[in-house]
């Protein structure tokens, strides 16, 4: 009796165990398949990346899927397909803060501090970690922690230069 698994090139058909590929080549693209639109809030629906046979999801909620026998981000694998390859050193920022997402236009390539900056848990703005950074001595750490809600180990990262660098 063959046992029959999946094929592991990523196609999800399945194949026989002990052959490697059903298909001759494996999946060079995402196509609609691949995702579902979903309505998540933002100005557009999403396309949330289904987990398909060669798909994952990593401990930081990022998918992933295998494309030609490589194990790839979903939304870089589709950014670069659909729109070009990411500018060298740049990140790419979900603006529907869904990471599942793999639209394109939800996706914008920015600068790691920047990407980090845009964080949903992010309690600060660019403008208050400079006014932070800038009150250096002429107020208190535990002062501006509580007047921006932030703990005080935070202030004393940004005056140290170790968080909000470009501030």
């Amino acid at each position: 009796m063959e046992r029959v698994t999946l094929c592991e090139c990523g196609c999800g058909d399945p194949a026989v165990l002990a052959r490697r590929h059903v298909r001759r080549t494996a999946r060079a693209t995402i196509t609609s398949r691949d995702y579902v639109v979903t309505d998540l809030g933002y100005k557009t629906p999403c396309w949330i990346i289904e987990l398909t046979p060669g798909a994952s999801i990593d401990k930081t909620g990022y998918a992933s899927i295998r494309i030609l026998s490589r194990q790839v981000l979903a939304h870089r694998a589709m950014y670069e397909q659909e729109i070009g390859p990411i500018p060298e050193g740049l990140w790419l920022d979900h603006l529907c803060r869904n990471t599942r997402c793999i639209r394109p236009d939800h996706l914008e390539p920015v600068t790691p501090a920047v990407n980090r900056q845009r964080r949903h848990n992010a309690k600060l703005t660019l403008t208050q970690a400079t006014v932070i950074k800038r009150a250096k001595g002429a107020q208190g750490a535990r002062a501006l922690a509580d007047e921006y809600g932030v703990a005080i180990s935070l202030v004393y990262a940004i005056w140290a230069g170790k968080v909000w660098t470009n501030a």
